[in-house]
């Protein structure tokens, strides 16, 4: 038999869990599965949180000014900031955005990876198949109407 006092405490673990879980998302993209998370969290944390999974290959092509750019600007709260290319081996964890220093960053090396964080840093997580990087991998829609 479960105690009151034991009920209490489960009820209070879960209530925290769904909270932590809402709050690692800072948005998702309406036209692809890219997700900006939350400062501090791994992009396995951010796709957890949004029922998908980490999808390393996209996120380890943004690769230059432009597809860093074009990733950024899917969001419709993007973060003001500059965007650089780093060749630095300690950055996975990126493509990224640096709360402290107002910097959109992603590297060449093509070394993101899904478990990686840093204190201070918003992930930009590719949680799913779909994760368009430049214009032209963007799908389309056609309506046809009849009169």
């Amino acid at each position: 038999m479960i105690s009151s006092r034991t009920s209490l405490i489960l009820l209070v673990l879960v209530a925290s869990s769904s909270l932590l879980t809402s709050a690692q998302v800072v948005q998702e993209s309406p036209n692809s599965n890219w997700v900006h998370g939350e400062a501090d969290f791994s992009c396995t944390d951010v796709c957890s949180a949004v029922g998908g999974s980490c999808n390393k290959s996209p996120m380890r092509a943004v690769d230059t000014t432009s597809k860093l750019k074009f990733v950024v600007d899917l969001f419709s709260n993007k973060p003001s900031c500059s965007y650089r290319i780093t060749a630095k081996i300690n950055k996975n964890n990126l493509p990224g955005y640096s709360t402290t220093s107002s910097v959109c960053k992603a590297s060449y090396l093509h070394i993101s990876k899904c478990g990686a964080q840093k204190v201070g840093w918003e992930r930009f997580c590719c949680c799913g198949d779909y994760c368009p990087i430049k214009t032209s991998q963007l799908s389309t829609t056609t309506t046809t109407t009849t009169t």
